[in-house]
């Protein structure tokens, strides 16, 4: 394995995809600190030094459409999977979020560089709350968690590098040899949102409505307020809609 680490780095998602062309099949790039941390649209994430895994992953070997399109799911899967290791019970939100007890401690973010269909760079990145302590999660705009409010035990962040590249390259080579399928009934095992009321945001629209499921492919099926079932490849949960029994 090839590693690059950074104490500091602006991103290490941004540095790979800038520079990946330059480096072997599965470099690791990896830091303490990330002065401009992205997460899903263009969110800032935050973790204070050495308090998070932070963890881009250069994949330099071909992949067609359909595997770009899902490969982002098999990094969740991934991160769902160490989480586990780690001891605790993993929920993911669709559709890239890692939760534990209904609060994040994880987000993931893919990237290629394609032409014809087929890409000769892609990007898979994780941040990972190792560390963050009460304080700093109060920082993060949504309810969050760390494996150390979770479980009370204090790691180095990088400590479990290895751990989590275990967790990556099991599925990744699941994914390579036997397909999309095998994740996808890992994914259904960890999504919590199935039977949820939900506020889903298209991009263009606001919908209210259960989330019905999801297709082979992991797109989200929403049974909107007329009972229609609408299917969607893209877009975010706005919000859960809580409701009192």
């Amino acid at each position: 394995m090839n590693r690059i680490h950074f104490p500091s780095i602006d991103s290490t998602h941004d540095y790979a995809i800038q520079n990946g062309r330059n480096f072997p099949h599965w470099t690791v790039v990896t830091a303490d600190f990330q002065t401009s941390g992205r997460g899903r649209g263009n969110r800032s994430w935050i973790s204070p030094p050495g308090s998070g895994l932070l963890c881009s992953i250069v994949i330099r070997e071909p992949l067609q459409a359909a595997q770009l399109a899902s490969i982002i799911h098999v990094m969740t899967v991934s991160v769902a999977g160490f989480i586990e290791s780690c001891g605790m019970t993993p929920e993911i939100i669709w559709p890239n979020d890692v939760l534990v007890g209904a609060k994040k401690i994880a987000g993931v973010m893919a990237q290629s560089v394609a032409g014809g269909g087929v890409s000769d760079l892609a990007v898979l990145s994780a941040g990972i709350n190792i560390n963050h302590d009460m304080e700093a999660l109060r920082a993060i705009d949504r309810p969050a968690t760390s494996i150390f409010v979770e479980t009370g035990i204090r790691h180095g962040a990088q400590e479990l590098l290895p751990q989590f590249l275990n967790c990556c390259k099991k599925f990744y080579h699941i994914f390579k040899k036997e397909g999309f399928a095998p994740i996808m009934e890992l994914w259904r095992k960890w999504e919590m949102l199935t039977g949820k009321r939900v506020i889903f945001d298209s991009g263009t629209d606001l919908i209210g409505g259960t989330v019905a499921g999801f297709d082979d492919d992991c797109a989200i099926r929403i049974a909107d307020m007329a009972g229609s079932i609408r299917t969607f490849h893209s877009g975010e949960i706005n919000r859960l809609v809580i409701t009192n029994t």
